[in-house]
């Protein structure tokens, strides 16, 4: 049975410790306290691979934050001589060796981890040394999937997201008018998959925004991150309502069209600007 990942199993005998559950070729425990009144020998569960506090293979019924080669931002419990602990919801704390970290940490700082192990060892362990740590092999996905982003970091075209927990991908600026924050988790939808490994990602399936269900919302949004000024009019070229916006030009002038029937936008000779009503 693999460390570091989830397995369905089924309990084989109980003891004063806690019922042993096993694949057919294997056996783990799982440790008394965990263990429901009503379950009896032949009961299967999803349990979790990993290893206690006195380094015997366990399994749990809680639910890690991170399982073994995903990526995740996880807080530091506390700094030793053999490294830092970060909590990543289970009892004991994973371990991230000094190699392994790419820069010192301290208590209660926020890091981005990636969740290994140690083949020689059979021990699961954390590194912040991201760079070789993503996936590249894209077959699982198609274009116009469903996946699941963290913000990542800033890029120079928008932020660099991990997609599926696994994944290095692109959102680009003019996707989101959002203030997007570090560990944020969004849906999102792959837009393109790119020959370097990496996934293009938008915040809307194709064709979303041709519908006009939320583009009132990004256009004020986008004019109150501003200062309540866009400079754009109702001529603009297309390319820079996408660019500003990720709006249709169609779905960018009927929005304008019902706000500034509310009474929250009015226009200029050159800019779009928000009411003093809606500034605030």
């Amino acid at each position: 049975m693999t460390l570091g990942v989830r397995h369905r199993l089924t309990a084989a005998r109980q003891t004063e410790n806690g019922m042993y559950f096993t694949d057919g070729e294997t056996e783990v425990l799982l440790p008394k306290s965990e263990i429901p009144a009503d379950w009896a020998v032949g009961v299967e569960a999803d349990l979790f691979l990993y290893r206690d506090s006195e380094d015997r293979r366990t399994a749990t019924r809680l639910e890690p934050l991170l399982q073994r080669g995903e990526i995740g931002l996880l807080e530091v419990a506390d700094v030793n001589a053999a490294g830092a602990f970060v909590r990543w919801g289970l009892r004991k704390d994973l371990l991230i060796p000094r190699g392994e970290q790419s820069e010192a940490l301290r208590p209660g700082q926020k890091v981005w981890v990636v969740v290994l192990c140690d083949e020689s060892t059979d021990r699961l362990f954390g590194s912040t040394k991201l760079a070789g740590a993503f996936h590249r092999d894209l077959a699982v996905f198609e274009t116009g999937q469903e996946v699941t982003i963290q913000v990542w970091r800033s890029h120079p075209v928008g932020w660099s997201v991990i997609v599926n927990r696994a994944w290095q991908g692109i959102l680009y600026k003019n996707e989101t008018t959002e203030n997007l924050r570090p560990g944020e988790e969004k849906r999102a939808w792959i837009s393109a998959l790119r020959d370097d490994g990496k996934i293009d990602v938008r915040l809307r399936p194709q064709g979303f925004e041709a519908g006009n269900p939320d583009a009132e919302e990004r256009i004020l949004s986008a004019l109150k991150l501003a200062g309540g000024r866009l400079t754009l009019t109702d001529k603009a070229a297309p390319e820079e309502i996408r660019r500003l916006l990720g709006l249709s030009k169609k779905s960018f002038k009927t929005a304008c069209g019902t706000l500034g029937r509310k009474g929250l936008i009015r226009w200029d000779d050159e800019a779009l600007i928000l009411t003093k009503a809606n500034e605030s």
